[in-house]
């Protein structure tokens, strides 16, 4: 029994400091959350499908209520930035952003997994199309890379290690730059 309580202690403290150490998201209760961080759980809920922002990000109707929503765990290749000549469409900015769309068309009607708000007021979350994960889907055919730490779902680690084997979409080219180091550079 003792040594239960000393695992789900150690447990605790470890998503603490996980918490603690992201990159500044908080939820509606003001506590930090990282993007990435699938321990967050709050709710499902159901949307339709309006539009899609980029690779990772797409809009839907919940409720009465347009809500953009950031796929948790996954990061797609970004456009342009700051419109420095250096930072134009990262390689297949394009292609995520059609595959998105091809996977999850507008008026599609979607399960979505709630892990909480990010600081820019999108809902963070896994969506499910036709009983299957587009996050997951989007990492398996190489439109988006794994993004978070400890707490993402081995199976998406899997999904990009056969994704990169096979070559397929951004794992195609040998020099392609993370988007979280073009998000970096073009500051």
């Amino acid at each position: 029994m003792l040594l239960h309580f000393l695992l789900a202690g150690a447990i605790a403290a470890f998503m603490f400091c996980a918490a603690s150490s992201a990159e500044g998201r908080t939820d509606k209760g003001g506590r930090k959350i990282p993007w990435h961080d699938f321990s967050t759980w709050r709710y499902n809920t159901q949307g339709v499908v309006l539009t899609h922002f980029d690779g990772d990000t797409t809009v839907v109707r919940e409720g009465g209520e347009e809500r953009r929503i950031r796929l948790i765990g996954i990061d797609a290749p970004e456009f342009g930035h700051s419109g420095k000549a250096v930072c134009a469409d990262q390689p297949y900015a394009g292609k995520a952003k059609l595959a998105l769309e091809s996977r999850l068309p507008k008026g599609a009607v979607v399960e979505i997994k709630v892990f909480g708000d990010d600081a820019y007021g999108r809902l963070l979350g896994e969506i499910f199309y036709e009983g299957s994960s587009v996050n997951l889907w989007l990492v398996r055919n190489g439109y988006a890379e794994v993004y978070g730490g400890r707490s993402v779902p081995a199976q998406y680690r899997e999904a990009e290690k056969l994704a990169k084997a096979e070559r397929l979409g951004i794992w195609a080219d040998e020099k392609r730059e993370p988007p979280r180091k073009y998000r970096r550079r073009c500051r």
